[in-house]
């Protein structure tokens, strides 16, 4: 139950401050705000990291922590997906898109992987401590970034401000129709991954096996999303938008049925593909109908109906406990 209760405390946060980092991406550069926000990210995990070096980590400053790190997740999602498209020109969207999306597939990969060895070969706080070095990095990187555009009409401090972003999107209806697909993918997907420990328990598993699945989910990913970047679906690519987010709830579900848990990573990696194509290919779609100046208030008004999705980590957290 305490997965669910923390997967809710953090999601709250992110909800309320996706908009407000779609805001800042697009008055203030981009690069500053996204420095500072990892700085930030990067100090609460130290923090995480030093009580679970003393042994002092009791729920209560869990919830505040994961109630913190919500904040900055939140204003990091729309800061990442308005400033990365910007790097390319629109004729190499895809390529940019696609490139984003791997980068971040890889560390899914690599990450539970390097976090299980750091924990076997040291200890917890040590995986803390590495991962709050690893977001320690956009500090320094940031500067040496380019420039993103900014809007230089947007409003100045006023509630039209925060408004512009839903507003666009009510105005476009495939944006709509593309949101409601992610939205459901992100209820399948937050419903698994955020109960994943719970899961494996079933299975008489641990760390290593949620390590495992983890991984197997992550190449999946990628492996999708490398094919969404090869393939030239044109006219065909509602079609394979819908095939692709098909077929990664049927794999949900065939894993929710799982007989052994030899079936989960394999059953994993498969649904992840599907989703990873599915990601890939409605990105593309969203971005490339965003003009630019915009681009920030935008992702973060998309950014809010998203992080909605993560509450079913908790809804799903709770029926395991309630069945128990």
């Amino acid at each position: 139950m305490d997965l669910g209760i923390v997967s809710a405390i953090g999601a709250v946060p992110a909800v309320l401050c996706t908009v407000l980092g779609g805001v800042l991406a697009d008055r203030y550069d981009t690069r500053l705000v996204w420095a500072v926000n990892s700085g930030l990210s990067a100090s609460l995990i130290g923090l995480l990291g030093w009580l679970t070096f003393n042994d002092a980590v009791p729920i209560g400053q869990i919830y505040v922590l994961a109630a913190l790190m919500g904040v900055v997740a939140g204003v990091n999602m729309p800061l990442s997906q308005s400033y990365f498209p910007s790097l390319v020109p629109p004729s190499a969207l895809k390529s940019g898109v696609t490139f984003n999306s791997m980068s971040m597939s890889i560390a899914s990969i690599f990450g539970p992987t390097l976090a299980g060895l750091i924990i076997a070969a040291v200890d917890l706080s040590a995986a803390f401590a590495a991962a709050a070095l690893c977001w320690s990095l956009p500090v320094l990187i940031a500067p040496v970034l380019p420039a993103r555009q900014a809007d230089p009409c947007q409003n100045n401090r006023t509630l039209a401000d925060f408004r512009l972003g839903f507003s666009f999107i009510r105005q476009n209806s495939l944006i709509l129709v593309l949101a409601a697909l992610v939205v459901t993918n992100y209820l399948l997907i937050y419903g698994w991954v955020q109960t994943l420990p719970a899961f494996v328990e079933l299975f008489a598993g641990g760390e290593r096996e949620v390590g495992y699945a983890s991984t197997a989910a992550g190449a999946g990913a990628t492996l999708g999303i490398i094919l969404a970047g090869r393939l030239r679906p044109g006219l065909f690519l509602g079609y394979q938008i819908l095939g692709a987010t098909a077929f990664f709830a049927a794999m949900v579900i065939g894993l929710s049925f799982a007989p052994a848990f030899y079936f989960v990573p394999l059953l994993a990696f498969l649904a992840h593909a599907g989703n990873g194509l599915f990601s890939n290919y409605c990105s593309v779609a969203i971005q490339a109908r965003i003009p630019e100046p915009i681009r920030g208030r935008v992702m973060g008004a998309l950014s809010v109906v998203f992080n909605l999705s993560s509450f079913s980590g908790a809804r799903g957290a709770r029926s395991r406990w309630s069945a128990t």
